[in-house]
């Protein structure tokens, strides 16, 4: 995920910050200087993130006028994203990428269009540079790098990214499996007890809280990984996750939705965007409820930390309890988080609205992906995701 960057004025351009909204708000109380690059790029990205996207548009584009930059390029291409102008943000990109090779906070951009256009194996290397881990742990276990056997060999696996992540990546557990390898899981405890289900672990190792503080961990293992690395020490292309079948099995349903006349649709609007000042996967209240006006369901809330009053509202506290719910749905509509995974996983129907700055694991100008082959995509024709709703509300009620 890219953010716009706050420039601040008299420092280097490399220096740079995700903007938040309380800066946003602070530098338009001022007057624009028109013949300032760093001026135009800070009202760019603060018009960026109120939402008032024309105008970020034209300071971009004016930023770039006045110096082309890395700072300027990058703040353009993110708003190009917001858009869905995906073939000129790439093309800034490249260009940010050839000028500044190393700087992991701008190369994601690259990363993401290389992904949305099938070049996976160009993307890794720049991929991951967004989620490095820096954990102590390296000093005393070697790095997997790929080139090593894993022939009874145990593996650490680290979950770095969000759930969602580690939802679609674990795929690659069963390949590590017929390689020979002892599997260890380490991530949130949320999400663990599903994982030890699956049989595609030897052991898991929860962690803890925002942080993910780990209680203990033992130094034995042979090799350690992170699952956001997997894909590119794998040398993943687009035609190696074709679809092979469900890979999440749920737990078996201890407590059942009552029984209804009417189908069973699991409903997830908010996306875990907590630190990222503006939450353009996620659906406002005004949103929700014009899918819940749809009355030919019976809408099931799948947000553990939500109450839809006059709705369905099971246990969804962990992942397994979620997986249990979901096994029982007729569909599934979900933002761009874990859920959606979680049900493209146990090959359930979903549908998923996506903003126009959507994720590059989404690809581009498709329907479908082919790798979770129940997920049917409602890509925004424009800035935000409303468009995307709307068209998902004259799904239901043709569906239903």
């Amino acid at each position: 995920m890219s953010f716009v960057h706050h420039v601040v004025e008299n420092i280097p351009e490399a220096r740079q910050s995700a903007m938040r909204l309380g800066e946003a708000r602070e530098i338009m109380s001022r007057t624009p200087d028109p013949a300032s690059w760093r001026s135009m790029t800070n009202f760019a990205s603060a018009h960026y993130l109120v939402g008032s996207m024309l105008s970020a548009l034209a300071f971009a584009r004016e930023a770039v006028a006045l110096e082309r930059n890395t700072s300027t390029l990058y703040n353009l291409g993110v708003i190009l994203e917001g858009y869905g102008q995906f073939t000129e943000a790439r093309q800034l990109a490249e260009e940010i990428h050839a000028a500044d090779p190393g700087n992991h906070l701008i190369t994601n951009l690259l990363a993401e269009g290389l992904l949305r256009d099938g070049e996976w194996r160009a993307a890794w290397p720049i991929y991951v540079m967004s989620y490095v881990v820096d954990t102590p742990l390296h000093r005393y276990i070697p790095k997997w790098t790929g080139r090593e056997s894993l022939r009874g060999k145990r593996l650490l696996i680290l979950q770095n990214g969000g759930i969602g992540d580690g939802l679609h990546f674990c795929r690659y557990f069963h390949r590590l499996n017929s390689w020979g390898a002892r599997l260890t899981y380490c991530g949130p405890e949320t999400l663990t007890p599903l994982f030890a289900a699956q049989g595609f672990v030897e052991q898991v190792i929860p962690t803890h809280g925002p942080t993910q503080v780990i209680d203990r961990i033992e130094l034995s293992y042979d090799y350690i990984t992170t699952m956001m690395e997997l894909p590119g020490i794998l040398d993943l292309t687009l035609d190696d996750v074709q679809w092979r079948g469900p890979y999440i099995t749920p737990p078996p349903v201890t407590k059942r939705i009552p029984h209804s006349t009417r189908p069973l649709v699991g409903l997830a609007w908010m996306a875990g965007e907590y630190v990222y000042p503006r939450r353009r996967r996620s659906l406002d209240n005004a949103q929700r409820d014009r899918l819940l006006a749809c009355d030919r369901v019976d809408w099931v809330n799948l947000q553990p930390e939500e109450f839809l009053e006059g709705h369905r509202n099971p246990d969804v506290r962990g992942w397994s309890a979620t997986a249990a719910v979901v096994s029982q749905l007729d569909l599934v509509v979900s933002v761009d988080t874990a859920a959606a995974h979680l049900a493209g996983a146990m090959a359930k129907p979903v549908w998923v609205p996506l903003c126009g700055a959507s994720a590059g694991m989404f690809l581009r100008d498709r329907p479908d992906l082919p790798y979770y082959p129940t997920m049917t995509l409602f890509r925004n024709l424009d800035f935000g995701i409303d468009h995307a709703v709307t068209r998902i509300v004259e799904a239901l009620r043709e569906l239903y």
